[in-house]
């Protein structure tokens, strides 16, 4: 009898672990879906006042960038007339944030032809919204870069303005 008395306090707890695990798996999967009171379309977009923002000018001039090469052209090149970024004048944890675009300057340069050179010709004329995807993802890296050695990361730059870009 003492036997059967153990098994089934064994075969209990191995339910109630097995149950326990399946609402942990079930919580992993379904439980983090929080569905937003306010629609994506409704939600307000909170745009800073001008004198919240400042300028900066990557290039005084015209630059160009080589793209990837592909089956079609060896190697295409990417003319753009001017680069600048629109960024926040203060921000938590960076003490003087004109300076700070200033030092990483030519880092900044650097990131932005890495960038083109990994996009290919094909990509850029067959994307009718790829400016606005260039200007999203240089947003991100840039602000990637910029805030690396923060330790709460605010975006510095709210917006990168390319000018007119073309293609060769």
């Amino acid at each position: 009898m003492e036997g059967k008395g153990i098994v089934i306090i064994l075969l209990a707890v191995i339910v109630v672990l097995v149950v326990s695990l399946a609402a942990l798996i079930g919580f992993m999967f379904f439980g983090d879906r929080v569905s937003s009171p306010v629609p994506d379309a409704e939600k307000k977009i909170v745009v800073p006042k001008d004198d919240e923002l400042f300028k900066i000018a990557l290039f005084d001039d015209k630059v160009f960038y080589n793209l990837k090469a592909d089956e079609n052209h060896s190697a295409p090149v990417l003319q753009l007339k001017q680069i600048t970024l629109k960024c926040y004048k203060d921000v938590k944890g960076i003490k003087d944030v004109e300076e700070k675009l200033e030092f990483y300057k030519s880092n900044i340069g650097e990131l932005i032809g890495i960038y083109f050179r990994s996009k290919t010709l094909a990509e850029i004329k067959n994307n009718p919204d790829y400016t606005m995807i260039v200007k999203k993802e240089l947003k991100y890296e840039i602000n990637k870069l910029l805030t690396a050695n923060v330790k709460e990361p605010k975006d510095i730059v709210y917006e990168v303005i390319l000018g007119e870009m073309y293609y060769q």
